[in-house]
């Protein structure tokens, strides 16, 4: 039992003056906010009953006023222990549920640090680890939907604070034991509320313990009940049928494994001979198997005849009452038959939906175990820091927070909340605690990426870039010197000959030429295998990308002319860089699967090779459009770090959308890069500075 409310000695005052609080005065303007929000059972009275009638009214009926629940749970234990289906699902979700990982969550780094240090104390207080602990009560929870923790108080061996609620000292908690549900029985006061928690083991032993010693964890309870309603509950009797039937087909197997033989003598027209000597041929015959070898064999005349008995499909077939109730079985695991390995009759799309249902389910238990160890274990951790009140603001809230477990979902969620972070909705801590990561130090952040690297690289290329403007107006100015002297219709103006395909365009025309090439000379072989057809067009649309990566890097840096290049410009160009090139390896990948689609159509139909050419004309114009997007996002960026606040846009005269889009004045911090040029494919729209903060 914890210790009872009692009077503080001199001596323990004294110790806790010297606690680091703010105003020892101020414990007790302060204990009721405490008792509120640290929330510590008993201290309101619940205005609704519970079923089970408080212990004070239950005394004649049981002495001991302790309630066992609503739910026998240790059929659950027994069927876990026996049965395959069970064991299994119980295993699988938790291994997917702790397969991730964990993590704390915050935004200041002090508190997530002082909770982490509490957490090592705790495991080696407790000897065992925190991944455990949490693992002990998840697998509680899968199984019977409800998990107790015990916790040991012990100021020695804790690095935590009295507490004082009232005139009564708290100690800090040093360790968190797993108690089963079945071993636990609850006592209910006047107030509706579990006044004691009773620890009972099956050679009798037992302790009772305080509600403010005891933490439950449940999932999915019932109003007015005491525990959680166990998943297994209801699928207990159908695992029961499933293995009766299972039973009595073995039971069939066994009677018919070894079929029955009958050996007939005789015929109506020519019965059965009877010799002088009395016996029969009956008898003979008895006599000649009885004699005969395991691995011999007779033969008979035409009058006897040898028939094998058997089932002969008279029997009842079990399979669709055994199929039946296998799926009600699976279907009451939450999971899939996918997930126990029977996946005949699903394709690649029916099985991630149906393992999907599975991970959906994972993360509800997740969800639960995590509130309940937010609000019972970390806050009460909090409040026995040195923090003082400051610890129930949201500022140092400490959360605990289970990773992604679809790695597909995770890829997409981060990307989301970094997309949300550039766009200013939300802070860098926000973003990062919505991803699993607590908030960053100021000595990770001095780690990051573009600490280490593209400030360097910023700079460089600021200097470089400063470097290439100097030259290039010094060339302007030379040129211009230099028409003045000789202008260019002097002597007249030469026709120059044809304009050549730059180096860009030819590299990528031979990246499609080759694939041509290779296919037709499959076509022409007459051999070809699909897998092989598609290895070539994911070669060329790797090449692809990183050719249009380049065309990106090229066109977004001509787009940095006019103004000066800084480090935040450079930083800003990254940004835009990976959201491109997201987008146009999107594309390309996209163009590249349904080229190759059609074209393994065409060969094995022995068609023209016609979708390559289709190919090479759609991705040249994906490549115009996202050369043109990259200009624009460069010049974006370098007005947006040089204090441009509006920016105008200039269509291309005689164009269709001339008249919509000219002279279209935009503010620069109320845009994003979708909503600047190229407004539509063929686009050529142009943007120039329209205001400039001095």
């Amino acid at each position: 039992m914890a210790d009872k409310e009692t009077s503080l000695t001199a001596t323990e005052v004294e110790v806790l003056q010297r606690l680091p609080m703010r105003d020892l005065s101020t414990i007790e303007a302060s204990t009721r906010l405490v008792e509120l929000i640290s929330g510590e059972p008993g201290k309101m009275k619940r205005p609704v009953f519970t079923y089970v009638i408080p212990a004070s009214r239950r005394r004649k009926q049981d002495p001991t006023g302790f309630y066992p629940g609503e739910y026998p749970v240790e059929d659950i234990g027994m069927a876990e222990d026996t049965d395959s289906f069970v064991y299994q699902a119980n295993f699988k979700r938790l291994a997917l549920s702790l397969k991730a990982g964990w993590n704390l969550i915050g935004r200041n780094q002090e508190t997530i640090s002082y909770v982490k240090e509490r957490l090592q104390q705790i495991e080696v207080a407790q000897g065992q680890t925190t991944r455990d602990l949490l693992a002990e009560v998840m697998a509680n929870l899968l199984r019977y939907h409800n998990c107790y923790i015990i916790k040991a108080r012990d100021i020695k061996r804790s690095g935590g604070r009295i507490r004082l609620v009232g005139r009564k000292k708290i100690k800090p908690v040093a360790g968190y034991f797993v108690a089963s549900p079945d071993t636990m029985t609850i006592k209910i006061g006047e107030d509706n509320r579990p006044i004691a928690y009773k620890h009972t083991m099956p050679d009798g032993r037992y302790q009772v313990f305080e509600p403010d010693d005891v933490v439950h964890f449940f999932v999915y309870k019932k109003s007015h009940f005491v525990m959680g309603t166990p998943s297994w509950t209801p699928v207990l009797d159908d695992v029961r049928a499933l293995r009766r039937i299972e039973e009595h087909i073995e039971n069939l197997v066994y009677q018919h494994i070894y079929p029955l033989f009958q050996y007939t003598v005789g015929t109506k027209e020519t019965p059965m001979k009877r010799f002088q000597d009395g016996l029969t041929e009956v008898d003979i015959v008895k006599t000649k198997i009885r004699n005969m070898p395991t691995d011999g064999m007779i033969v008979v005349p035409e009058r006897h005849d040898i028939k094998a008995i058997g089932s002969e499909s008279r029997a009842i077939r079990a399979e669709p009452y055994l199929s039946h109730f296998k799926s009600r079985v699976i279907t009451g695991t939450g999971l899939s038959a996918i997930d126990f390995g029977e996946g005949e009759t699903a394709n690649r799309s029916t099985a991630d939906t149906m393992s999907k249902l599975g991970v959906d389910n994972v993360k509800f238990y997740q969800q639960a175990l995590a509130d309940t160890f937010n609000f019972r274990v970390i806050r009460e951790l909090l409040l026995e820091s040195t923090f003082g009140l400051d610890v129930l603001s949201p500022e140092n809230n400490v959360e605990l927070k289970f990773s992604e477990v679809d790695l597909e979902a995770q890829i997409k969620k981060q990307n989301h909340f970094a997309l949300l972070y550039q766009m200013n909705i939300i802070t860098e801590t926000e973003a990062r605690n919505e991803m699993g990561f607590e908030a960053m130090s100021e000595e990770q952040r001095e780690e990051r990426y573009s600490e280490l690297v593209s400030q360097k690289e910023a700079s460089h290329n600021a200097e470089i870039a400063n470097t290439q403007l100097e030259m290039q107006v010094a060339a302007q100015e030379n040129a211009a010197a230099r028409n003045t002297q000789q202008p260019s219709n002097q002597h007249g103006t030469a026709t120059g000959p044809a304009k050549k395909k730059s180096f860009r365009d030819a590299t990528s025309l031979g990246y499609y030429d080759t694939l041509a090439q290779q296919l037709r000379k499959l076509k022409a072989d007459d051999a070809f295998s699909i897998s092989y057809v598609g290895q070539l067009f994911r070669v060329t649309s790797g090449l692809i990308k990183g050719h249009m990566k380049r065309v990106i890097d090229t066109s977004m840096t001509s787009g940095l002319q006019g103004l000066p290049v800084n480090g935040d410009t450079f930083e800003q160009v990254r940004l835009f860089k990976q959201r491109l090139y997201s987008e146009m390896e999107d594309s390309v990948e996209g163009l590249f699967q349904e080229a190759s689609r059609e074209t393994t159509a065409e060969l094995m139909r022995s068609l023209p090779l016609t979708s390559i050419d289709s190919l090479r004309y759609r991705a040249k114009f994906i490549e115009r459009t996202v050369a043109h997007k990259a200009k624009i996002a460069g010049k974006f960026a370098l007005f947006k770090t040089n204090n441009v606040l509006r920016v105008r846009v200039i269509a291309k005269p005689g164009g269709e959308d001339y008249d919509v889009w000219h002279n279209l004045v935009i503010d620069v911090n109320s845009v994003n890069l979708e909503e600047l040029p190229p407004f539509h494919p063929n686009c050529r729209c142009d943007i120039v500075p329209e205001q400039i903060n001095e």
